[in-house]
């Protein structure tokens, strides 16, 4: 329960902030339309029940994308925060979830917001600093006193790490099929 509940919870709330995002960036039918997919989707429905954190991913990376588009347009300084903080979590959560940053700034320069300039914005930068440094130092610490990083650092660079040879979240979990 302490392990499924989390996973499923984001993933009920994925299907939320993708009608949010949808509706937000289009219209209220792309919303819809976009959770009745992702709610359908079976990757979706696997990884929120299955506990992994790749549901707590994409629940993180949904939140970014909502509260960073509802900070460029209305540049608040608690959406910005929000946005660091959600940013941090989503580190803490799986490191994978930075792929995010350059989205971020493909949109942000599409759509042209200056957003270096905003000053609420190294508010988040530095909520998000502050939220994700017990990851950091977490690997800077593991890596001194056994040569390697965490499980998710490890695999990115191609670390051989005995105890690690069994990589569950590597296995073929199906197709849209």
């Amino acid at each position: 329960l302490g392990v499924r509940l989390p996973a499923a919870l984001a993933g009920i709330a994925s299907v939320y902030l993708i009608y949010l995002v949808a509706a937000k960036l289009i219209d209220k039918r792309a919303g819809y339309i976009a959770a009745a997919v992702l709610a359908a989707q079976s990757y979706h429905v696997w990884v929120s029940r299955s506990g992994l954190q790749d549901g707590l991913v994409i629940f993180f990376s949904l939140l970014i994308l909502w509260l960073w588009i509802l900070a460029l347009q209305k540049d608040k300084w608690w959406l910005w925060v929000l946005w660091g903080a959600s940013l941090g979590l989503g580190v803490i959560t799986k490191f994978t979830i930075l792929i995010i940053i350059p989205i971020l700034c493909v949109y942000a320069a599409l759509f042209k917001y200056n957003f270096f300039v905003k000053r609420y914005f190294w508010y988040g930068i530095a909520v998000f600093i502050v939220v994700s440094l017990p990851s950091w130092l977490y690997n800077i610490l593991l890596y001194k006193n056994f040569g390697h990083f965490d499980f998710q650092i490890s695999a990115f660079l191609n670390q051989d790490v005995p105890q690690w040879q069994f990589r569950q979240g590597r296995q073929m979990v199906g197709d849209l099929a």
